[in-house]
């Protein structure tokens, strides 16, 4: 946390304040120490865990001797399904675009961690394009067929502009 502080953000918290902020989150979110350790024991039980997809992380080395690996196992327990998830929500969303938005309005050319990119053409079919895009992005159909009912709203956002420099656009 605060290599990740001091990195990204350019603070540099001490380990008190480190710990505090910790304490603080999980008192905010309750339920997430009781799901890390529901995935640990997963992992031992099964060697492997899955996302919400039902794709599977295999992780052999949660029966090592060795306690570091066992600890890197239970950590990539607990963050597989979640980064996972984020994976197959961005397949799930760029195969329907791709099938359902227009070639002619708009391409996709790449994605990046959590982003999606394309080439969209200006001109009336423009915000109709977009507004489709976020659609898929915040509930692809492939969610039915999955089973997949989250319990909070997916939210997407959609900037246009060069890649990194793109400006965030109202669609409602």
């Amino acid at each position: 946390f605060i290599q990740t502080c001091e990195t990204k953000y350019g603070f540099s918290p001490t380990f008190a304040e480190a710990t505090e902020f910790k304490r603080l989150y999980f008192a905010l979110y309750r339920g997430i120490p009781t799901w890390h350790e529901k995935q640990k024991k997963l992992v031992h039980l099964d060697g492997f865990v899955r996302s919400l997809s039902g794709r599977i992380r295999r992780l052999p080395g949660i029966s090592s001797t060795d306690r570091m690996l066992r600890s890197e196992c239970e950590r990539q327990a607990i963050n597989s399904p979640v980064q996972g998830v984020i994976g197959d929500i961005k397949a799930m969303a760029m195969v329907e675009i791709h099938e359902t938005v227009p070639h002619t309005d708009l391409r996709l050319v790449g994605e990046h961690h959590d982003a999606i990119l394309g080439i969209v053409r200006k001109g009336p079919t423009l915000i109709p394009s977009l507004r489709r895009v976020k659609q898929i992005m915040e509930r692809p159909s492939l969610f039915d067929d999955f089973m997949i009912n989250l319990s909070i709203p997916l939210v997407a956002e959609i900037e246009v502009g060069p890649w990194g420099a793109g400006h965030a656009i109202d669609l409602s």
